[in-house]
């Protein structure tokens, strides 16, 4: 069973400056990569946070841009949804779907049973004033599970099942109102409840210091205990509320390896490290409470020092969980910066700072360090290495407003993009030839394939020791756009080529050697941008505005008719063409052929006798001629070289 989404991007590289093992941030364009891209295919990024958080203009920004998850702190608790029987209050928890839904962000239901006395309503575990029955405690809980389960179960990708029912040491079981009429029987219960609301849900049992000695053999004892009763059970929970310097590191590492071992995911349900550390609230018979009620020793900020280990013991959790990644499904932290967090209040308050965002929503040391770990993994498993550019950093001409609008993207296409961006795949330094291509995916305007067409074609040509580029442009047919082919797409993919020559030197490219590659609808924008104005803006006050958008060459592959002139004049950069004959794309080919001959531009065309149209890098046909022509654009763009020497 994989629950893991199906996002397209594979892996993120940053290149940073580091400091003493812990990250510091520099001006480059790379350090504003986002969390959730830069753990994409590893694992999920969640948040949990209030609806009041979720709804804040300040954190809105940050919430889309980081997090992929989010969990409601305690909105969707027993005690909020139904306080009093058949009473439910879901007025700030549909708030907080609402408010997810806006931000494109997947939701974690947390909880539906929360196995301690003093978080469960008084009247579940009563009846008058006898202790509740079995029967009649299970016939609350399924009420309970089938109305919250039901009303968000095509909101809710997630589930916290059971929250909390297990103890420390020799005792399996919390004591609770729940385990003297059940037994463990309603954990079995719950889960069959909740799988039965909604089947397609991933079911969590969630819990705290479950990697440590005393309580991981009870939580190895519990998924034991619930696979012998089929339970429909899919992952544990591990909350991660950790204290500076007491990050219990080779024991998680041992539980995770063990729960994998078991035949469960896990999901790291609610992650933090607390400076101002409160195991002592608890010590020695509370004698302590008092003197701590007033200690309050970061209440101006944090020192260096203190922050340094905090980023150093960050890296060192996420290195195990990078370690672990095939098997974690998500990370979430939680809130969402040093000001939201739950451990300002709990157990006394005080001024506390154990996220990755301080105050003023700014990353930490603690941020980059994590990223810095992530990173490496990737390199180390050889990765995509993927990372997005805004074409304009305060979004599009005219629609700045939409710039921070979620994309909406599955496993093979892409969507609403307002925000063009260009993904650059970089290729060794030592076989770089020099030439930059930008890509174009296909998808008629409506949508990008930007896997098959794009980081594919990226990956192939990168290896070709190219530096590549994939544009993300704005979408004229999709339903409802604002934009059109004419203008929008031709703005974006000029902006594309202005941008890569601006900045050619940093990414060593020779200014005169950058063309485009464009699939179907993607060689439409190709086309337009070869024959119209390439000429910058000598007076413009962006940089990028003042370069040419004039392209050295180009590569069509079945693209479409349209940006293609009535004659291609004799100035026109050189052309590789490439499409099926059994493709309806042929004859806009094998017309522009003619005119490209006409004009006496240097041309190239690889006609198939079969292929049909979006057969994108090859590797999904069973004709080897279509699996191996990139080799002839790769001989095409060796030619192309010789030819300009």
């Amino acid at each position: 069973m994989n629950f893991k989404s199906n996002w397209f991007f594979a892996a993120v590289v940053l290149i940073s400056f580091w400091v003493g093992g812990w990250g510091v941030a520099d001006d480059s364009p790379r350090q504003q990569l986002p969390l959730k891209k830069v753990a994409a295919g590893m694992f999920d990024i969640g948040v949990g946070l209030g609806a009041r958080a979720m709804e804040s203009p300040d954190a809105k920004q940050l919430l889309q841009a980081e997090f992929n998850f989010v969990t409601p702190e305690n909105c969707l608790k027993p005690a909020a949804v139904q306080n009093s029987e058949g009473q439910f209050e879901f007025g700030e928890s549909d708030r907080f779907m609402e408010a997810a839904a806006v931000n494109g962000q997947r939701v974690v239901g947390h909880c539906l049973v929360w196995a301690k006395d003093d978080r469960t309503p008084e009247w579940f575990l009563s009846d008058g004033d006898q202790a509740v029955s079995k029967e009649v405690l299970l016939k609350r809980m399924k009420n309970h599970i089938d109305k919250v389960v039901g009303r968000y179960g095509d909101q809710v990708d997630q589930w916290d099942v059971v929250n909390e029912a297990l103890e420390s040491g020799d005792s399996m079981w919390r004591e609770s109102g729940w385990r003297t009429a059940c037994g463990p029987e309603f954990i079995v219960k719950a889960f069959e409840y909740a799988h039965a609301a909604d089947p397609t849900a991933l079911l969590v049992y969630n819990d705290y210091r479950c990697e440590l000695p005393e309580k991981r053999e009870n939580l190895f004892g519990l998924i034991k205990y619930l696979k012998a009763q089929k339970a429909p059970i899919h992952a544990i929970g591990l909350q991660g509320h950790y204290e500076l310097d007491a990050v219990p590191f080779e024991d998680l590492d041992f539980t995770l390896t063990e729960i994998k071992k078991l035949g469960l995911k896990v999901v790291i349900s609610e992650v933090d490290i607390d400076v101002v550390k409160r195991g002592k609230w608890w010590a020695d018979g509370n004698r302590h409470r008092e003197e701590l009620k007033t200690f309050d020793p970061y209440k101006d900020g944090c020192s260096v020092e203190v922050l340094k280990r905090q980023a150093q013991q960050y890296g060192k959790l996420f290195r195990i969980y990078a370690k672990h990644a095939d098997n974690i499904e998500r990370v979430t932290f939680w809130n969402l910066h040093d000001g939201d967090s739950w451990l300002n209040h709990f157990p006394w308050t005080r001024a506390n700072h154990p996220l990755l965002f301080d105050r003023q929503l700014t990353r930490k040391p603690a941020f980059y360090s994590v990223q810095k770990v992530l990173c490496e993994r990737r390199e180390k498993q050889g990765l995509i290495p993927i990372e997005e550019f805004p074409l304009w950093k305060k979004g599009a001409p005219g629609f700045e407003e939409r710039k921070n609008e979620p994309e909406q993207a599955q496993d093979w296409w892409v969507k609403n993009i307002h925000n063009p961006t260009l993904t650059p795949l970089l290729p060794d330094s030592k076989k770089s030839t020099g030439e930059a291509i930008i890509i174009v995916p296909g998808g008629g305007h409506r949508l990008l394939v930007f896997n098959a067409e794009g980081i594919e074609a990226a990956q192939y040509l990168r290896d070709q020791g190219i530096t590549c580029f994939v544009l993300k442009h704005r979408l004229a047919r999709e339903k409802d756009s604002p934009y059109s082919i004419e203008k929008h797409a031709l703005e974006d993919g000029q902006r594309a080529v202005r941008y890569v020559r601006a900045n050619a030197e940093n990414w060593g490219i020779d200014a005169d050697k950058i063309g485009m590659l464009g699939f179907s609808a993607g060689g439409e924008v190709v086309s337009m941008v070869a024959y119209a104005d390439p000429a910058g803006d000598p007076e413009a006050k962006d940089s990028i505005d003042r370069a040419s958008a004039k392209i050295n060459f180009q590569l069509l592959v079945y693209p479409g008719p349209l940006g293609i002139p009535p004659a291609i004049p004799a100035d026109a950069p050189p052309a590789f063409l490439l499409v099926a004959n059994d493709d309806g794309a042929s004859r806009v080919v094998v017309s522009l052929l003619d005119k490209f001959r006409h004009a006496k531009v240097p041309v190239e065309l690889h006609l198939y006798r079969k292929g049909g149209h979006g057969f994108n890098m090859g590797n999904r046909s069973k004709r080897k001629s279509i699996q191996d022509w990139p080799a002839r654009m790769a001989d095409w763009l060796q030619d192309n070289r010789t030819d300009q020497k």
